[in-house]
């Protein structure tokens, strides 16, 4: 009877721990994959498993303005979406708190760090050097272009 009892008592210690584990939720750097946008759709950030990124400048849809997607016709650009972005790395420091994002555009390398914070849905970047804060949404899963 005791080593029944003994055994609950393991089990249930087990299962206490396993809960306590799972509800600390994900690690940043899983948490963070995916496509993040600003609240305007246009700006944002996608970031992979392996450290590579995204940086999204602008997104336009060319089918909303009628001067732009003829001159998309024109030129043959083949897809009514405008997407000006870069590829880029990024790093992660969960005791500080920062997200770092390097990419280059027009052959200068550009370095950016970020504290970060899940708030709700969303992921609120405040950039170091400037003090901006702006909150990103995770965007449904699509084809990366990475």
């Amino acid at each position: 009877m005791k080593n029944i009892k003994r055994s609950f008592s393991v089990i249930a210690l087990l299962l206490a721990a396993a809960m306590l584990i799972s509800s600390c939720g994900q690690l940043p750097k899983n948490r963070i994959q995916g496509r993040w946008m600003d609240s305007t759709g246009k700006q944002g950030y996608e970031f992979l498993e392996d450290g590579r990124a995204k940086i999204i400048f602008f997104k336009m849809n060319l089918s909303d303005s009628g001067l732009l997607s003829s001159l998309a016709d024109l030129v043959g650009i083949g897809s009514d979406i405008l997407d000006g972005s870069y590829d880029g790395a990024y790093t992660m420091d969960a005791k500080e708190k920062t997200l770092t994002v390097t990419y280059t555009i027009f052959r200068n390398t550009k370095t950016s760090t970020y504290n970060y914070e899940f708030v709700g849905s969303g992921l609120m970047l405040s950039d170091l050097e400037t003090g901006k804060s702006v909150t990103y949404f995770l965007q449904p899963e699509t084809n990366t272009t990475l």
